[in-house]
């Protein structure tokens, strides 16, 4: 019932949208209309609080909506792509027939990280955009699974389709029953923001319960 409320809250602490940004930038323009009649305490703080709900709402909704051309306003207002259910690889990892259900999620051959223990059944990888390596690209992760090994990358056009698309791609992972205490890793590496981070930890522990968490960011 609270799902909506989560959701917004994570969006919020999204660095990449900046939306509080956005919402004082609103507010310093509605204030160039009519300045005079700002200057009251009990109507500058109702104005002031009405614009700001306001303009979040409507942005958080808009991000929420999966444009025609394939684009969105993502986590929080870059754009994010959405792939093409396809396959391809040769060889080892080779996972042709397999085909993915949903729009945003494409399956390629997978080549696992090395140096991982060997309880690390998957690891997260977050996609750096080509202008600026330090900045994740919106909706857009990897899930690098160790066997059968493959990749899934996952590139959603909503918030809300990231989480279905995160959530298939999870219940495809099984747990071989000769590993001890197995593990999910995340590397933060562009970091996406605490709030993305816990959502994926959320969706990893609502789906896989008897799987732990670890955040690797020593690669």
């Amino acid at each position: 019932m609270f799902t909506w409320l989560y959701d917004f809250l994570v969006w919020l602490t999204t660095p990449t949208m900046r939306p509080v940004l956005g919402a004082i930038a609103a507010v310093l323009a509605a204030m160039t209309i009519d300045p005079g009649s700002w200057f009251k305490l009990g109507r500058f703080v109702r104005r002031v609080v009405q614009i700001v709900v306001v303009w979040l709402l409507l942005v958080w909704l808009l991000g929420l909506i999966p444009f025609a051309n394939g684009q969105g306003f993502g986590w929080g207002g870059g754009s994010g792509t959405g792939g093409t259910g396809t396959n391809s690889g040769s060889g080892p990892g080779d996972i042709t027939g397999t085909k993915p259900t949903r729009a945003g999620i494409t399956v390629v051959a997978g080549k696992f990280p090395q140096g991982l223990p060997d309880n690390v059944l998957f690891t997260i990888e977050f996609i750096p955009l080509e202008t600026d390596p330090n900045t994740p690209r919106d909706l857009a992760c990897d899930v690098l699974v160790r066997e059968p090994s493959k990749t899934t990358q996952i590139r959603s056009r909503s918030m809300s389709e990231f989480d279905g698309d995160l959530a298939s791609v999870l219940r495809e992972i099984k747990i071989p029953e000769n590993v001890r205490n197995p593990v999910a890793s995340i590397r933060p590496t562009p970091y996406p923001g605490e709030g993305t981070i816990r959502r994926i930890e959320t969706a990893i522990r609502r789906t896989l319960p008897g799987v732990g968490l670890q955040r690797d960011e020593n690669r």
